[in-house]
C-alpha cells in the first residue's frame, strides 16, 4: 500500500508538472500569436533594406549638403578653366579742376575718359596686353574740347624662368584634378551612407529578433518558476531552492527591458540616417541568407585598385607632385623675357580726326629683352627642395598605400569566407538543438525527464537562434564590408554620380515605389 500511494504520488506530480508546462506554452503560443496580430502592428509600413537604402539617398542631409557643394566646386573649375581665355574690361570717367593762378584768377578744365583694356594669358606663359583710351580734355572753360584716341599692344613672353606649358597650365591641371577629387568625395559620401544605412538597418532587425527571444526567455523563466512552486507545493523539492528561479525571472525581465530599449534606440539611430520623423514606425523585411561568390585575391586587389578614391587621388597627388617639382625646377633659372608693344595716338578737335589719325603704318613700335638674374634666392630654392621632398614622400605613401590595399581586401576576403562558414554551423546548431529539444519534449509526455531539462534545452535553442541570428547579421555585414573595400559599393546599388548632377539620379519608377511606401499610399 505504501508503494502504491508513493507511485501514485509521483505520478501526480509528473502530471501536475506536464499540465502547466503545456498549459503555460499553449498560453505563450497564443499569446505570441496575438501580438502578431494586433492593429498596430498591421498598420505598420513594412521597408525593404533596398527601400532604406534609396530614402536615404534622396534624404540624408550629408548628402544633399555634398551636392550643394558641388555647385561651388564647379564653379571653382570654371574660374580655373578661363585663364585662357580674355579678359575685358570698361573703364568710364569724368573729371573737373580749378587751379588757382598767381594773377588771382583761376583755371577750370576737365576731362571725360572712356577705356578699353583687355589681357590675354596664352598656354606658353605669354601675356597680350591690349588698351584703347579715348580721352575728351577741356583747358578751360571759354575753351574747345580737345579729343584723342589712342591704342597700345605689349606682348610678354618669358623665356628661361617660368616659361613653358607645364608652368602655365599648372593651375588648371590642378583645378581639374581638384574636381575629379570632388567627386570621388561625392561618391565615398554616398557609399558611406550607403553602409550606415545598410549597418542601421541590420542592427534594428537584430533588435527586434533579439526582443523576440527574450520575451520568449521570460515566458520559460516564468514557466520554470510556476513548475518549482509546484514541486514546492508537493514536497519534491526544498523551498529555498527558489529563488534561483526567482532571480532569472528578474534577470530576464531586465533583458526584456533593455532588449525594448535597444529597439528604440537602434530605430531613431536609423532614422536619422533615413532623415524621417522620430515618430515614424515600420517594420524591416529581413534579408534571406545567400551564398556570394567573390573573385581571387589579385582580380579583387586589381578591381579595388581601379575602384577605389584613395588609390586614385594617392595617383593623382603623385602626378601633381612630379608637375610642381618641373615647375619649381624652371623657377630656379634666370629671368628672361621677350618684350614687344606696338601703338599709335591720334588727337582732334572731333573725335573722327582723333581716329582718323590712328593709322597702322604710323604706328610705333619696339622689341627687346629684358633679364633678371638673382644673385641670392634662397626662397625660390626653399620652394623647389620642398616640392622635391613632397615628390619623394608622395611615391612611398602611393607604395605603402597598394600595400595596405591588398593587406585589406585580402582581410575582407577572409572575413566573407570565414563569416559564412560560422553561420554555417550556427545554423546546424540550432538545427540540432531543435531536434534534441523535440526528442526531450517526447520524453516529458512518456514521463521519463523533468521539466527543468525541458526548459534547460529551450534556453539551448534560444542560444543557438540568437548566434545564426548574429552569425548570419555578421555574414552580410562582411559582404558590405567588401564591397566598400572593393570600391564598388555604387555599382552594387546601381547609382550613378556625374560632374553636372544636382542630385542622386534614381530612376522613376524606383522613385515612385520609395514614396509610396514612405507615404503609406
Amino acid at each position: 500500500m505504501h508503494r502504491f500511494r508513493e507511485k501514485s504520488f509521483g505520478m501526480y506530480c509528473i502530471l501536475i508538472m506536464f499540465i502547466i508546462f503545456f498549459t503555460l506554452n499553449a498560453s505563450s503560443a497564443f499569446s505570441d500569436d496575438q501580438r502578431a496580430k494586433t492593429p498596430q502592428d498591421a498598420e505598420l509600413k513594412k521597408l525593404t533594406l533596398s527601400d532604406c537604402v534609396m530614402l536615404a539617398l534622396q534624404n540624408n542631409v550629408a548628402i544633399r549638403n555634398a551636392y550643394l557643394d558641388r555647385i561651388s566646386q564647379r564653379m571653382f573649375l570654371r574660374v580655373a578653366e578661363d585663364k585662357f581665355m580674355p579678359q575685358p574690361s570698361l573703364t568710364f570717367s569724368t573729371k573737373t579742376t580749378s587751379t588757382y593762378n598767381v594773377d588771382d584768377t583761376r583755371t577750370q578744365a576737365s576731362t571725360q575718359d572712356g577705356k578699353f583694356m583687355a589681357t590675354l594669358t596664352i598656354p606658353t606663359g605669354g601675356t597680350f596686353n591690349f588698351t584703347w583710351d579715348n580721352p575728351a580734355t577741356k583747358a578751360d572753360v571759354g575753351t574747345d574740347y580737345r579729343y584723342s584716341s589712342g591704342w597700345n599692344v605689349t606682348f610678354t613672353q618669358p623665356i628661361l624662368k617660368n616659361a613653358g606649358i607645364d608652368v602655365a597650365t599648372q593651375s588648371v591641371r590642378q583645378a581639374r584634378v581638384a574636381e575629379e577629387q570632388y567627386v570621388l568625395d561625392l561618391r565615398d559620401t554616398l557609399a558611406n551612407t550607403i553602409t550606415t544605412t545598410i549597418s542601421n538597418y541590420r542592427d534594428y532587425v537584430s533588435a527586434l529578433r533579439n526582443y523576440e527571444i527574450q520575451v520568449k526567455g521570460l515566458e520559460t523563466a516564468k514557466q520554470t518558476l510556476e513548475v518549482n512552486k509546484a514541486l514546492i507545493d508537493a514536497g519534491r523539492m526544498a523551498s529555498t531552492e527558489i529563488i534561483q528561479a526567482q532571480n532569472d525571472v528578474a534577470n530576464r525581465e531586465l533583458s526584456v527591458i533593455t532588449a525594448k530599449n535597444s529597439i528604440e534606440s537602434t530605430l531613431l539611430t536609423l532614422l536619422q540616417t533615413l532623415d524621417l520623423d522620430k515618430n515614424t514606425r515600420f517594420l524591416p523585411v529581413e534579408e534571406t541568407e545567400k551564398k556570394v561568390t567573390f573573385p581571387p585575391l589579385n582580380e579583387a586587389v586589381s578591381i579595388a585598385l581601379k575602384n577605389r578614391s584613395d588609390y586614385i587621388k594617392a595617383v593623382q597627388n603623385r602626378e601633381l607632385a612630379e608637375l610642381d617639382l618641373a615647375v619649381k625646377k624652371r623657377s630656379l633659372l634666370w629671368d628672361l623675357s621677350l618684350v614687344t608693344g606696338a601703338g599709335r595716338t591720334g588727337t582732334g578737335d572731333t573725335y573722327r580726326r582723333a581716329l582718323s589719325d590712328q593709322q597702322v603704318g604710323k604706328s610705333d613700335w619696339n622689341v627687346g629683352l629684358a633679364l633678371n638674374i638673382p644673385l641670392r634666392d634662397l626662397a625660390t630654392e626653399s620652394t623647389y627642395v620642398s616640392a622635391k621632398v613632397a615628390l619623394e614622400k608622395a611615391n612611398l605613401n602611393l607604395k605603402k598605400l597598394i600595400a595596405d590595399i591588398e593587406i585589406d581586401v585580402h582581410n575582407k576576403l577572409r572575413d566573407v569566407d570565414v563569416n559564412y562558414r560560422s553561420y554555417i554551423l550556427a545554423r546546424q546548431g540550432r538545427e540540432l538543438s531543435e531536434r534534441k529539444l523535440s526528442i526531450e519534449q517526447e520524453k516529458l509526455r512518456l514521463g521519463r525527464t523533468t521539466n527543468f531539462q525541458v526548459v534547460s534545452f529551450q534556453n539551448d535553442v534560444r542560444n543557438q537562434r540568437t548566434a545564426e541570428l548574429q552569425a548570419l547579421m555578421t555574414y552580410f555585414n562582411s559582404l558590405t564590408a567588401l564591397d566598400q573595400s572593393l570600391g564598388v559599393t555604387l555599382d552594387r546599388w546601381n547609382v550613378a554620380v556625374k560632374r553636372e548632377d544636382n542630385e542622386v539620379k534614381l530612376p522613376e519608377e524606383v522613385k515612385k515605389s520609395v514614396t509610396q511606401k514612405q507615404t503609406g499610399r
